[in-house]
């Protein structure tokens, strides 16, 4: 099922390194210049992380002097996990007090040169969250699909590391998971996986290796072991996903027998269920379709069993009202899974009870926060939910009615421009697009809102060629301006740009304007550094570049 969410890989990217970085930071609540010499830290309220005043290099080498490791997280304003991570987390006392002992430094995307540091890093979609040693090396990346009472547990361990995850995982499957130290396995089940850029596994390790690691786990650490069978089930689930018609079935009977006993005593344990909240929220269809893929008692067992955990999560004090009310997920899959009819699971007709609920949990949901930030996150996944159960005009009532509280409003005009084009109305749907772009702030994030503009505008109406021209100049212009127009996030949108032109101009019919588009972006070539195998001019050059 296709979801507007961003926990993870929204850049999903890989790039070489390019460049280093000057001039960034930012705090959450805004910044001000250090004063005198700019290797500071920033004196903080104990309720505030004290974000380190400077640039990144000037961070890793104030880490390195202090003999201290570095927390970095990357985000950005518009980012509704970001939020959560902010409002959540960041300001509860445990974490404060434990981030006095790393340098911790905060990384926009809309920071000056920051895309190439994005690239530097490898970082794999908003929000990411690494940690460094003093030295400079990479240990961990720290995920942001666990309760905000775990996280600071999370902490003390990447606090103790001294070598990377990648080594840590090697040391354990050299020995065993079952003699392993239970430090080592801990990290390894708290370590964010869907970023991962580090230990980088093979497809065909991927899956043996979750399998290991939950299956010689010791008993004892039943909140690892738990973990692990998230891993596993999920690899599984989606390689299951991307099997041919005629392959051979991924797991045999007596491993699917096995692996859903597992699931139900998971399933039944309210704090291993909150230990993994991001999978049974998200997971009930892959897993169920890979468990229990043929209608019976098995997977009417299953199915009570996950829709049993959901509607707990709904009322779970011990989570956030965005989790509370992103629950309701599961019990829209589930729904559908108990269909006659699954050839088209996202058409498969909902209880009106569900419906109902789901209509009574966002009004309590978004009634319950207080705006701001704090509705960024509450108010994308309810617009998400609304649609989802069919009521995409109470969506949009929703949205219009909370614009101007959101943190940032032109993330949900593009909510708004997409409820109006599925329902026919282009117009409308392109002023809310071009809209969002000219509200947008920040110089990745407006040139991510106006590549989508454009590529809008191609698409519902490809006769205006002279709006598409000017425009695209516009935008373009902007983004040639900056030393990372085509690093990271920047580069990913110009690729999906340059398609867009492409298929528009598919009969050459706009020949003249893609190539004066095309000349634009070439003029500015020459301020792009050549360093690397595939540096940034290269990249200019290589836009929208003319077939032999």
């Amino acid at each position: 099922m296709t979801r507007t969410t961003h926990h993870l890989s929204l850049d999903s990217l890989r790039w070489v390194g390019l460049l280093s970085l000057s001039c960034i930071l930012m705090i959450a609540c805004g910044r001000t210049a250090p004063e005198g010499d700019t290797v500071s830290e920033r004196t903080a309220a104990a309720t505030e992380v004290a974000w380190f005043e400077g640039t990144p290099d000037e961070a890793f080498a104030y880490a390195k002097a202090k003999g201290k490791p570095l927390f970095l997280y990357w985000g950005a304003e518009w980012c509704p996990p970001c939020h959560y991570l902010k409002d959540k987390i960041f300001h509860r006392p445990e974490f404060v007090g434990r981030s006095r002992e790393f340098v911790a430094v905060y990384l926009d995307g809309d920071d000056a040169s920051a895309q190439i540091l994005g690239e530097q890093l490898d970082v794999q979609g908003y929000p990411t969250v690494m940690v460094y040693s003093a030295e400079g090396e990479e240990l961990l990346r720290m995920p942001s699909d666990v309760p905000v009472s775990r996280y600071a547990a999370i902490m003390d361990r990447a606090l103790r590391l001294d070598r990377p995850v990648k080594e840590i995982l090697d040391a354990v499957l050299a020995v065993g998971p079952a003699r392993a130290d239970e430090a080592d396995l801990d990290v390894l089940a708290y370590y964010s996986w869907g970023q991962d850029s580090q230990i980088d596994l093979a497809e065909e390790e991927r899956l043996e290796t979750f399998r290991r690691l939950w299956e010689e786990t010791p008993g004892g650490q039943v909140g690892v072991r738990a973990r692990f069978l998230g891993l596993y089930v999920g690899e599984a689930a989606s390689r299951a996903r991307d099997a041919g018609e005629g392959d051979e079935p991924l797991l045999g009977e007596a491993e699917r027998v096995r692996l859903t006993e597992a699931m139900l005593a998971l399933l039944a344990d309210p704090a291993l269920c909150r230990a993994n909240v991001f999978d049974v929220t998200y997971g009930a269809e892959g897993a169920i379709g890979l468990l229990q893929p043929e209608r019976g008692t098995g997977r009417t067992e299953l199915i009570e069993a996950w829709r049993t955990a959901a509607v707990r999560f709904e009322s779970d004090q011990e989570l956030s009202t965005d989790d509370r009310l992103t629950a309701l997920a599961a019990s829209i899959d589930l729904a559908r899974l108990e269909t006659e009819t699954e050839a088209d699971i996202e058409e498969a007709p909902l209880p009106p009870s569900l419906v109902e609920r789901a209509r009574k949990h966002v009004e309590w949901a978004v009634g319950s926060v207080s705006g701001g930030s704090e509705l960024q996150t509450v108010l994308n996944t309810a617009a998400f939910l609304l649609d989802e159960v069919g009521l995409a005009q109470e969506a949009q009532d929703l949205l219009v009615d909370k614009l101007d509280e959101a943190e940032a409003p032109y993330y949900f005009m593009s909510w708004l421009a997409r409820l109006k084009k599925d329902g026919g109305e282009t117009e409308e749907a392109l002023t809310l697009y071009r809209q969002a772009w000219e509200s947008a702030g920040g110089r990745y994030t407006r040139f991510r809102w106006g590549s989508t503009y454009l590529r809008r505008l191609m698409d519902l109406a490809p006769e205006r060629a002279e709006v598409i021209e000017t425009d695209s100049l516009i935008i373009l212009d902007e983004l040639l301006t900056h030393d990372d127009a085509f690093a990271l996030g920047n580069g990913l949108r110009l690729g999906q740009l340059e398609e867009a032109y492409r298929e528009w101009n598919e009969d050459s019919t706009h020949d003249g304007t893609v190539g004066r588009i095309r000349d634009r972006v070439r003029s500015a070539c020459e301020r792009y550094p050549t360093e690397g195998e595939d540096s940034q001019r290269d990249r200019c050059l290589g836009f929208l570049e003319e077939e032999a």
